[in-house]
């Protein structure tokens, strides 16, 4: 099994080259996630503040976003050029959001129960294999008790035709010998969020023209 997460960084540099809003690439993309969040906002689960932390923050459209919301706002993510652009826009914008380049598999810089909330954005179907357990034990470790968990994350079912290098077997799609992206099973989202020690308090399925995203709303137990 081969991974190349720090791959994603070639992505960034390109589209920071040419002048894209980060990865969803336009800011009317960016519009429709923020609209997502409030819907997010709406089901009545989701803090209303507190210190909150941005798992794959990218080029930190979603966290500067946050931040003015009024929340305390870290993100991490492993590509040096998104975490540059992010601090970029954030001295502009003169945003309190702050962004580190790190792995979200080793949150080495954040202490034991020190968020109040954890965000996935858009990250957790990128990580593969046994490093997505990691990824939840992480998540948690930083957490305090009784603290939030957002996973938003693509899942099946997949129209695999239409999905380069899509492999119905594993979930995986592959790219050149690489795996990039894993679509799990709704249920088998679930089970692992609930066997990391959440407890799940919402949960949904939404389908698009390609795959399944599904959304997960969690406490640490």
């Amino acid at each position: 099994m081969r991974t190349h997460y720090i791959g994603h960084d070639q992505v960034y540099q390109a589209y920071k080259k040419d002048g894209m809003a980060g990865w969803d690439k336009t800011e009317e993309a960016y519009a429709e996630r923020f609209a997502w969040m409030e819907r997010i906002f709406a089901a009545g689960n989701f803090p209303a503040g507190g210190k909150l932390l941005e798992l794959g923050c990218g080029a930190g459209n979603i966290g500067i976003w946050l931040a003015a919301k009024g929340y305390n706002v870290s993100g991490v993510d492993i590509a040096p050029t998104a975490i540059e652009w992010a601090n970029e826009k954030a001295k502009t914008g003169a945003s309190s959001a702050r962004f580190f380049v790190g792995s979200v598999l080793e949150l080495k810089d954040f202490a034991d129960c020190s968020f109040d909330i954890v965000v996935d954005s858009k990250c957790f179907h990128c990580i593969i294999g046994e490093d997505r357990n990691i990824f939840l034990k992480e998540a948690s470790r930083v957490l305090k008790k009784g603290g939030y968990l957002l996973i938003d994350s693509m899942c099946t079912p997949v129209k695999s035709f239409k999905i380069k290098g899509y492999d119905p077997a594993t979930g995986n799609t592959v790219v050149n010998g690489i795996i990039t992206r894993h679509f799990a099973t709704p249920d088998n989202l679930t089970k692992e969020v609930f066997e990391a020690g959440f407890k799940i308090v919402n949960s949904f399925v939404e389908i698009d023209e390609l795959n399944g995203n599904m959304v997960i709303e969690a406490i640490k137990s």
